[in-house]
């Protein structure tokens, strides 16, 4: 679910030029500075969780609050820009496109080639990284078939890795204290799950 919200000021400048990561029972979220001066709260949540809830929305950002003061904080006096949040059911993760048996194939690209987790915070590298992988095979005469293969070969492990890591967050939240004691184990997850830097052929994917 994906809301956007206004926040004060004084939490507008905290949160400035950061995205925040936060767990909670049955699921995370993430906050982050957009345009227009909004905040995207964009959160992952069980269905047996939804459910337990009352599959309302209202109920889901109360659960999040009580779990973190830190988020209460950053939602106090903060007016929503939406009526309903945006939804989205039964996203795939992990999931990989198969190599293609037939040159007739088509040239799958982003969520359609590669659904990485929300947390790792790379889908949109991977939607850029497959259109211009695509782009250069095509011009180069490959087939589809040629290209599908690529893409396993340079994601099919960093997508089972993420989505593995995606999972033990919502069941074990109390595993990611780890981080606070292990700083570097946070590097490793990143560099893991991530398009690595010499596969990002646009200079902006790189900061």
């Amino acid at each position: 679910m994906k809301m956007y919200f206004v926040l004060t000021q004084e939490q507008q400048q905290e949160i400035a030029g950061n995205v925040e990561l936060i767990l909670f029972p049955g699921g995370y979220t993430g906050l982050q500075p957009v345009e227009g001066g909004w905040v995207n709260l964009c959160a992952l949540v069980t269905r047996e969780k939804l459910r337990s809830l009352g599959g309302k929305w209202d109920g889901l950002l109360d659960h999040m609050q009580h779990y973190s003061p830190h988020l209460a904080r950053r939602l106090s006096g903060a007016r929503p820009v939406l009526e309903y949040p945006l939804a989205l059911a039964a996203i795939p993760y992990g999931y990989c496109a198969p190599v293609a048996d037939d040159d007739a194939s088509p040239w799958r690209l982003g969520d359609q080639a590669a659904v990485i987790p929300s947390f790792s915070g790379d889908g949109m590298a991977i939607a850029l990284h497959t259109a211009d992988r695509a782009a250069e095979l095509y011009l180069e005469g490959a087939t589809a078939a040629v290209f599908h293969a690529e893409l396993r070969r340079e994601f099919a492990r960093r997508l089972k890795l993420a989505t593995i890591i995606s999972r033990l967050v919502i069941a074990v939240p109390s595993l990611a204290q780890a981080v606070r004691i292990w700083p570097s184990v946070l590097a490793g997850i990143f560099s893991a799950t991530r398009v690595p830097r010499d596969l990002r052929s646009l200079d902006c994917l790189c900061d």
